[in-house]
């Protein structure tokens, strides 16, 4: 365990004090509150909701704080922390509902960022397919993984190839994405520079407008062509090989039946542009879709090939208040914290701020039924982290202590200077992306292990490295690339 003291370059803990114990049925009723509060409609079921959501996991609060505090007490602070029994139920229960669907998963590993979690998804690396977001992620997964079918699912920037060039030498043939006939042009013309070969993906945009070719516009169609016959011109070195769509606004669905028309609208948008692609002669193998919110409630995918996502893993709270998950028992990503002092203003301050859980308030925008502020207190469901500065948080009641004395006392009592308590994050992406990696409980094993994940774009092993970075930089420039 001192080398995730190390890796954390952290001021150890003063506090010895063992992680608050919660109550296994602690979260049991949050989820009909949530619902109710803030609109989500689910389809009839055996429990009155819909079937396809995750189910809830064996309450594991208790035992990981118990664990932690026996195994890790002298843990630095901040740092991430993973249930692994809620994750492998989280990841059961998708693989479990995609079954009958008789459809292959493309995880997206842009959320845990880590090798030993990839595994768990995927088993056996050889062939399976894996989706990331950056070409650090796809050179760690490659490299330390063993993945080769690796998707990288952001529209490629051509000055990029150079980064792929060892990658493929090393074996990789890399998937990447093009939205635009210019970009198409530029990667062709990249990829003959750098002597590198790459699949390629169209993106479609089926609704959300954050990225992708529109078949619904104008040209739409025109374009789609366009892209095709600008990648054919590199030959073997760009081979299109299928269309991906992302149904991002399913994350502004109020209802099960929004989500489930978010599905439709990626599975029609990316089987109507695979197909006019077929039309004009091109050989299409992969018909892409998903998000966390669409995979959990697809129930038809008649012309895809597979479905991506990734925050299923870990949950959080805003898939919570979307209803991608049933219960806060769920959420296997948190932040364990120590409080470090008492305000004036009556708020419990902790060594976790801005940068440790990220500002992301996500989950507000579901409504007072959340309360989420800047995450929620593991074992006090009345907690919130209401305010945050650069590494600092401040721990208030969701409705606001106001100037109650006594209750602001009673709040200083349930949580002294030197215990340690954990924060269930809004969006977990942003806040793992804090870590070099995750403090890993097992509350049925009762053991902690540190489980390594990659950060940044190019080089997760730039940091501090002079000549790594002059390598994200490059050579002077010797082309429009």
């Amino acid at each position: 365990f001192l080398y995730f003291i190390a890796f954390q370059r952290k001021v150890l803990s003063v506090s010895h004090q063992t992680v608050s114990v919660l109550a296994s049925e602690a979260f049991s009723h949050l989820v009909p509150r949530v619902n109710a509060c803030h609109g989500m409609s689910v389809d009839a079921s055996s429990d009155g909701r819909d079937p396809s959501v995750p189910s809830v996991p064996p309450p594991s609060v208790a035992a990981v704080d118990e664990v932690l505090a026996q195994k890790a007490p002298l843990a630095l602070t901040p740092c991430a922390v993973v249930d692994v029994s809620a994750m492998r139920h989280n990841i059961e229960q998708v693989a479990a509902n995609l079954r009958p669907l008789n459809i292959q998963l493309r995880p997206h590993l842009k959320t845990v960022k880590s090798v030993k979690i990839a595994r768990m998804l995927t088993g056996d690396p050889a062939g399976a397919p894996i989706t990331v977001s950056s070409l650090a992620e796809a050179e760690y997964f490659f490299k330390h993984g063993g993945y080769t079918d690796i998707l990288y699912a952001v529209a490629f920037a051509a000055p990029k190839a150079r980064f792929v060039k060892p990658l493929h030498d090393a074996g990789l043939r890399l998937k990447v994405v093009v939205e635009h006939p210019v970009a198409a042009a530029q990667l062709v013309a990249a990829c003959e520079r750098f002597d590198v070969a790459v699949d390629v993906l169209i993106e479609i945009d089926c609704g959300d407008a954050r990225g992708g070719l529109s078949l619904v516009r104008d040209g739409g169609h025109t374009r789609l062509l366009a892209i095709a016959r600008e990648l054919a011109q590199g030959g073997p070195r760009t081979t299109l090989v299928g269309v991906m769509t992302h149904g991002g606004h399913s994350y502004r669905s109020r209802t099960v039946a929004a989500i489930r028309a978010a599905c439709e609208d990626e599975r029609v948008a990316a089987v109507t542009a695979a197909e006019a692609l077929r039309r004009a002669g091109h050989r299409i193998t992969i018909v892409s879709a998903g998000s966390t919110p669409t995979v959990v409630h697809f129930a038809k995918v008649d012309g895809l090939t597979e479905l991506r996502a990734g925050v299923y893993v870990f949950h959080d709270l805003d898939q919570l208040g979307i209803g991608s998950c049933r219960s806060a028992q769920n959420i296997a990503l948190s932040v364990l914290t120590t409080v470090i002092g008492h305000s004036t203003n009556g708020r419990v301050i902790i060594d976790a701020g801005g940068l440790a859980l990220s500002k992301d308030v996500s989950a507000a925008k579901h409504g007072a039924g959340m309360a989420a502020g800047y995450g929620w207190v593991v074992g006090h469901d009345d907690l919130c982290v209401a305010a945050l500065s650069q590494e600092h948080g401040q721990i208030d009641f969701k409705r606001g202590g106001g100037a109650d004395d006594e209750k602001h006392a009673s709040l200083f009592k349930r949580l002294p200077i030197g215990s340690r308590v954990r924060i269930l994050p809004n969006h977990a992406c942003f806040t793992a992306a804090a870590y070099d990696g995750y403090v890993a409980v097992d509350p049925r094993a009762k053991t902690v292990e540190v489980w390594p994940r990659v950060n940044f774009w190019f080089d997760g092993n730039a940091t501090g490295n002079p000549d790594r970075l002059r390598n994200i930089v490059g050579p002077p420039a010797t082309s429009k690339l």
